[in-house]
């Protein structure tokens, strides 16, 4: 039998053992429609490129939740436009649960960079979930020379006209953090180098790059074969996963915290009791052992389970906090 007729024969029996039977009859045809979901393989869009930390954590819980519902939950990579492309294209689909969108902090701060953004990030999506936090770690190349925070910012005052830094892209959490940082240590001038692809990462070991602010799931294989340093985190506490790395905060001497987000929504529209039930899901996965180590070890955050209900404040208020933070960046729209 499966997860969901269990759960479905659980239900009417309770129903069942209280009320009489002209009582059950109409709730039976609400909870048949909640246990024929999914009816088809559900697509979750992943806007961004395979092999990042979004693809990474997108595609772990993704696989967990298929693993209750045999196999019909379907990772799906649609990067560009900081995201903005796969996102939007989730807004095509039918607004039944059988399309979602497993995305990062870029779903809401994509309208604070582009003008004519085909999607409004409060009023066309519902929120469902949210899943980790997601702090960067800044990584040096070990071409440099450099092995901590005080001598890179040694090193970037030394070579102000050669120095530069990668990014995922104008706008993205890695471009915000690195300019931000730059500026309070006065020295907003160094290159930008935004990447639409993973390719920043051989730039950054090869050193066509000095520096750049990654997610710990993929700056750790190049630090732990020796080709990178990691110097520093952007949260404002040490992390679970590398608690000897100095946040950036208490080296600068000045304010700085910066963490972003992954979440899971949906087309707006989409039924209630499907929302609900993806909202419970995604969370009994993330409470499972097994991910919640693997969370810890790809240097993701904890977030205390969060309702269907408090994302929608969250979210308004992530899009406030970001507003200051592009601002402060001198992220321009486009």
């Amino acid at each position: 039998m499966s997860y969901q007729r269990r759960s479905f024969m659980r239900a009417i029996g309770a129903l069942g053992a209280g009320l009489g039977g002209a009582a059950v009859l109409p709730r039976m045809a609400w909870a048949e429609k909640a246990v024929e979901y999914p009816t088809s393989p559900v697509n979750v869009i992943i806007p961004f490129t395979a092999g990042g930390s979004t693809d990474y954590m997108g595609r772990l819980i993704t696989t967990d939740i298929g693993s209750r519902f045999g196999g019909k939950f379907i990772p799906e990579n649609k990067p560009g436009a900081s995201g903005s492309i796969g996102t939007a294209g989730v807004l095509r689909a039918q607004a039944d649960g059988h399309t979602l969108l497993y995305t990062t902090a870029a779903f809401i701060t994509n309208l604070l960079l582009y003008k004519n953004l085909p999607y409004d990030p409060i009023a066309d999506f519902a929120p469902i979930a949210r899943t980790v936090g997601l702090p960067l770690v800044l990584t040096v190349g070990k071409e440099t020379g450099v092995t901590s925070l005080p001598g890179l910012i040694d090193y970037l005052k030394r070579n102000q006209q050669s120095a530069s830094y990668g990014s995922y892209g104008i706008g993205t959490s890695s471009h915000v953090s690195a300019s931000i940082f730059l500026k309070k240590i006065g020295l907003p001038s160094i290159v930008h180098v935004p990447y639409k692809d993973n390719r920043i990462t051989s730039d950054l070991v090869e050193g066509r790059l000095t520096f750049m602010m990654e997610a710990w799931s993929v700056a750790a294989p190049m630090v732990q074969a020796g080709r990178a340093v990691a110097l520093g985190v952007t949260s404002d506490q040490p992390l679970p996963f590398s608690p000897q790395l100095p946040t950036i905060q208490s080296v600068i001497r000045d304010k700085y915290n910066l963490v972003s987000w992954h979440a899971v929504l949906a087309k707006k529209k989409t039924p209630d009791d499907i929302l609900d039930l993806l909202n419970r899901e995604i969370n009994v996965s993330l409470a499972k052992e097994r991910i919640q180590k693997s969370v810890n070890d790809m240097g993701f955050l904890k977030f205390a389970p969060m309702s269907r209900p408090a994302m929608t404040p969250f979210l308004t208020d992530e899009l406030a906090r970001w507003k200051l933070l592009m601002a402060e960046a001198g992220v321009p729209m486009v």
